[in-house]
Order: C-alpha cells, then structure tokens, then sequence
C-alpha cells in the first residue's frame, strides 16, 4: 500500500511539476517512462569542456554512478544539474535499462558504474 501512494505521489509529482513548462520538449517523453522506476536522484558533476571526437560522452552524478549517453552528440553541461535516474528490467534478456531526467529531457543512457 505504501509502495503503491509513493508510485502515485511520485507520478503526480513529474506531470505537475514538467508538463506546463515550455521548456518540456515533448511528453511523450514522460510517456517514454512508463514501466521505469525512480532509482536515484542527484546533481552531477560539472564538466567544462566537451569530449573531443570519438570520446565516450559521460556524466558522472554525485552518488558516483556514471552513464554514457547513447546516440546524442556531445551534451554541454557546465552547472551541477539535478538529475532523477529511471530503471527497467527486461525480464527477457535479463538486462537493466536505464533514463535519466536532466532539464526536462529524458536521456537514454547506459550505466557503467
């Protein structure tokens, strides 16, 4: 039961919080997170400059898990960022997928620690 309010809360939460902000590209990309589950929530590290070509594009957070972004040019961030992880498991192949929410965007990204 308790589980079930903090799911509830947490949804009403994000829809009241992103979905009237200009800024929100799209809410099909709240719509990308059904089945995920908030894990975590943390500012990242800052970065100062880009990875040149060819370097992974890496965000550090400062719970110390860090994920690669996957299929995006190199994303600027110069200021600490709050960031809220997503996770899926795909009971199929046994694997954990993984979003992360940054200055309402959602990013697929790939855990590496």
């Amino acid at each position: 039961m308790n589980k079930m309010l903090v799911v509830i809360v947490l949804s009403i939460f994000l829809f009241v919080t992103y979905a009237p902000s200009p800024e929100v590209s799209s809410l099909y990309d709240l719509c990308d997170l059904v089945g995920y589950t908030i894990i975590a929530c943390a500012n990242s590290k800052p970065r100062y400059e880009l990875p040149e070509p060819g370097e992974r594009d890496l965000i550090e957070l400062s719970n110390g898990m860090i994920f690669e972004f996957v299929g995006l040019g190199p994303i600027s961030r110069f200021s600490r960022e709050e960031c809220v992880v997503f996770a899926a498991e795909v009971k199929a192949s046994n694997t954990i997928l993984h979003r992360l929410l940054i200055d309402d965007r959602v990013y697929q990204v790939i855990r590496l620690r």
